[in-house]
């Protein structure tokens, strides 16, 4: 029952597993791979099925299986939220062989460090400014900048550039791979 209880599927125990959604048969699931307690845990695709709601309660139960009950947790899943979420280290496979393997805060961190700019106006005078000062930077998504490098004077310069063109700056954050 506790198990049950925890897996989200305590008030559902007495009806036949024939009547269940395909999200309360996925609880069930989950709940039958807990019930003996065991230190590993391999859950395939454990979100699929469940709508929005349920899916993030799953991936609280793991997290909180991972936590503070000490389990190891394997997770087969092609959502790369649901890994963001519960995962400290990420393996891919790609043609059945290991393409990555590293931590999730190695993985996250961008392989070079850049600053996103967003303006509020036309992009043309800013970037030609960007370019004769040697900032090496290139347009993105919705008039967004990505300008390489990330040290203070480059944000200095950003803001110093921003300034003389009188330019209003919207947003000046670390760029995102």
């Amino acid at each position: 029952h506790e198990i049950l209880d925890f897996c989200g599927a305590g008030q559902e125990r007495y009806r036949t597993v024939e009547t269940y959604s395909t999200g309360m048969r996925q609880k069930l699931k989950f709940a039958q791979a807990l019930v003996h307690d065991p230190p590993l845990l391999i859950l395939d695709e454990p979100t699929s099925g469940l709508d929005p709601d349920e899916r993030e309660m799953m991936l609280n139960r793991i997290r909180v299986l991972a936590r503070s009950h000490q389990k190891s947790i394997v997770i087969c899943t092609h959502i790369l939220p649901d890994v963001q979420q519960v995962s400290d280290f990420v393996v891919i496979l790609a043609s059945g062989r290991v393409s990555v393997a590293n931590t999730m805060s190695e993985l996250a961190r961008p392989a070079v460090p850049a600053l996103q700019v967003r303006i509020l106006g036309g992009p043309d005078k800013f970037m030609a400014a960007l370019k004769t000062r040697n900032l090496d930077a290139k347009l993105g998504p919705m008039g967004t900048f990505v300008v390489e490098g990330d040290s203070e004077d480059r944000l200095r310069e950003i803001w110093r550039i921003a300034a003389e063109l009188d330019v209003v700056v919207r947003s000046l954050t670390p760029a995102r791979n």
